[in-house]
């Protein structure tokens, strides 16, 4: 077995395997089967579903999901928007996965107030880089 290969196996049994959905719906391989993530992308997509979920929404863990409908509603004034980094900074860390959250960032759309985006740098716990993602969201603003 290569380094690669042996890399990529202590990835995989590290940071998980899962089956891929965009869009809500599974994703099908060439072969016909289902699509798999695994490694970073894996871990990934479950920090994704966290941020975008709402405790109470899964009967088998109702305290997955970071619930930011009680947040964005509201203005992200400096106070707010420090609190929410810290209550998402919270969340990420829950998953064993992550062996240090480097950054939370909240930047809010200039011209389309009540758009913003967050923005993670999540150290994996099997040592690989950085893994950035960037999370999309439209608030309504009252």
């Amino acid at each position: 077995m290569s380094e690669f290969e042996s890399q990529a196996q202590t990835a995989r049994k590290l940071l998980g395997t899962d089956f891929k959905i965009k869009d809500n719906r599974f994703v099908v391989a060439a072969d016909g089967d289902l699509a798999f993530e695994d490694g970073r992308d894996c871990l990934g997509a479950n920090l994704t579903d966290v941020v975008y979920s709402n405790p109470l929404e899964r009967i088998r863990h109702p305290d997955w999901g970071v619930g930011l409908e009680e947040w964005i509603s509201e203005s992200l004034f400096e106070t707010k928007r420090n609190e929410l980094i810290d209550h998402i900074s919270r969340y990420l860390y829950k998953d064993s996965r992550v062996k240090k959250v480097h950054s939370v960032e909240i930047h809010q759309d200039e011209t389309v107030p009540r758009k913003f985006w967050i923005e993670a740098s999540i150290e994996p716990v099997d040592g690989q880089p950085l893994l950035n993602l960037v999370w999309p969201f439209d608030m309504e603003v009252a």
